[in-house]
Formats: structure tokens, sequence, C-alpha cells
């Protein structure tokens, strides 16, 4: 008999990107058997936000930014609140996840939201939803490098 079961089956992907620069990143999901996953027709969506460190508190400070905390986030994804005497909350969105039945995944961050964000070093997990149910599939860090050219 086993004596332990892991449910944190969650890739890990790092993820660097430049601050200014579109952010598009495109994954692929395959079932067991190596067969993409129809998204699309199953009904998936996707959720995905960006934050200084892991936390179980959506309050609390997320991705740092020059008017107060910041949390990136997909349009689904739950909002953080700001509490009496906090910084002002700015939430980024990137744009809505795309999906489509042969498993691909695209993310897509504009221009305008990427330049807002400040370089560093953050951390991000990406959760799928189906029937209900909610499982992080990807996580990782997410590093943001400095760009040269302002626009």
């Amino acid at each position: 008999m086993a004596s332990k079961v892991t449910l944190d089956t969650a890739d890990k992907l790092d993820i660097v990107c430049k601050k200014g620069d579109t952010f598009l990143l495109n994954l692929r999901l395959k079932d067991s058997d190596g067969v993409p996953i129809t998204l699309e027709t199953l009904g998936y969506t996707f959720l995905m936000q960006v934050r200084e460190q892991p936390t179980q508190d959506p309050n609390s400070i997320e991705v740092s930014f020059v008017k107060g905390p910041v949390v990136i986030s997909t349009p689904d994804a739950k909002e953080t609140r700001q509490e009496e005497g906090q910084a002002p909350t700015t939430n980024l969105t990137f744009e809505p996840i795309t999906v489509d039945d042969s498993g691909n995944i695209t993310i897509t961050g504009s221009h305008n939201t990427m330049k807002q964000i400040n370089p560093g070093r953050y951390v991000y997990d990406i959760q799928s939803v189906v029937s209900g149910n909610y499982k992080t599939i990807v996580r990782g860090g997410f590093v943001v490098t400095d760009d040269i050219t302002a626009v």
C-alpha cells in the first residue's frame, strides 16, 4: 500500500520575457497517450496569475509596480482587493486565453501591459478549469528583463 499520494502534478516551466515586448506563450496539452486534448469541445478554460511570491492570500502584495501592488491576471482569475491603509492595487490584465481542439493554449499580454511591469523575478501558475474542476498544470519563475528601446 502506498504511503504517499502526490496530487501536485504541475509541470515546472520558467519564463523569461522583456519589459515592453508583447508577451506570447503557446502551450500544447496532450493526454497520457500523446493525443492532443480537444480543449474547445470539452469546454476548458484557463487562468494565469503572476505574483512576487506564491501566496494563498489574494490580498497580499503581488508584482511590484510604481504606484503600488499589481497582479497580472487573465480576465477570469480572481482580482485582488485593496485593504484599508494599503497602497492602491493595480490589476494588469493579459488578453483572454484562447484554446482550440488541437490542444493549443495561447496566452497573450499586450505591449501596454508588459511595459508597466518592473524588471524582476516573479512566480506564476496556470490553472485549467473544466466541469468545475480546477487543476494547476504549469508553474514556475516569471522573469522580466529590462528593455533598451523605450516606446
